[in-house]
């Protein structure tokens, strides 16, 4: 899966393989994940992870309402190129957000996501 040559940069993680590697070592580390792929009939589309942990690392959030609060970070929300404005990513999300609210993994104080701020379909799907 791939996103287009624009949407690059704006991910700081380079491939889907690495968003794993990084949900992996999550796991490693005792923190709760989730990880979904997203399918159009047999074919993976998409894929979607977050993690709960505490938030605390000052140089970034120190002024933030999560600072030291347990917080469900949505990481990583890949829609393939080819499958993009076909309402795969509105969906994937809001199964997303209805996993977030079962609360597999307890609650969370807040929910975070990052995104580039010049990337406007992010902002508008969020």
């Amino acid at each position: 899966m791939r996103v287009t040559d624009s949407q690059k940069t704006y991910t700081d993680v380079g491939s889907n393989s690495d968003a794993l590697a990084y949900a992996y070592n999550w796991m490693m580390d005792n923190k709760p994940i989730g990880a979904f792929a997203v399918y159009a009939g047999e074919e993976v589309v998409g894929l979607m992870i977050y993690v709960y942990e505490i938030v605390d690392d000052e140089e970034y959030f120190k002024n933030l309402p999560c600072f030291e609060k347990n917080t469900c970070w949505i990481d990583y929300c890949m829609i393939d190129e080819k499958h993009q404005g076909k309402g795969y990513g509105k969906q994937a999300f809001e199964k997303l957000l209805e996993d977030i609210k079962a609360k597999p993994h307890g609650d969370a104080d807040h929910i975070m996501i990052k995104y580039g701020v010049a990337n406007e379909r992010a902002r508008n799907l969020y």
